[in-house]
């Protein structure tokens, strides 16, 4: 099996969940390599629907959003702010799945003007709401 490997005594599988997420390593927690076969199946098939539902709710373009503007030298308070005021904005609008297909999406730095006047304006509207 693709990713199967032995570290010491113990199986691990090392996976990607959907393209463009990071690599997961995972310790399988035995030395019977086919038991560690059926459990890699089990864990990708559920890291695979977790990265599936995460992707359908934005979440991987905020990432990516994010860790655009870290390089651009905001401070890890600013980005924290962003952070909350885009999942706050996703959540209240409902936005649950893309409406374009991910090939047809642009990047995260065409995003970026975007998600950096929704984040001033968010932050301006919960001014306003909570003063």
């Amino acid at each position: 099996m693709k990713g199967l490997f032995l570290r010491g005594k113990s199986w691990w599988i090392r996976f990607t969940p959907i393209p463009g997420a990071p690599q997961e390593r995972i310790a399988l927690g035995t030395d019977d390599m086919a038991v560690a076969i059926v459990r890699a199946r089990e864990i990708i098939e559920r890291a695979k629907q977790g990265a599936r539902e995460k992707a359908g709710s934005c979440e991987l373009e905020v990432l990516n959003y994010l860790e655009a503007i870290k390089k651009s030298g905001l401070s890890k308070s600013t980005i924290t702010s962003r952070r909350y005021v885009l999942t706050s904005l996703i959540e209240h609008l409902g936005v649950s799945k893309h409406r374009l297909h991910r090939s047809s999406c642009p990047s995260s730095p065409d995003l970026e003007p975007l998600f950096t006047w929704l984040a001033v304006a968010g932050l301006m509207a919960a001014m306003v709401m909570f003063g």
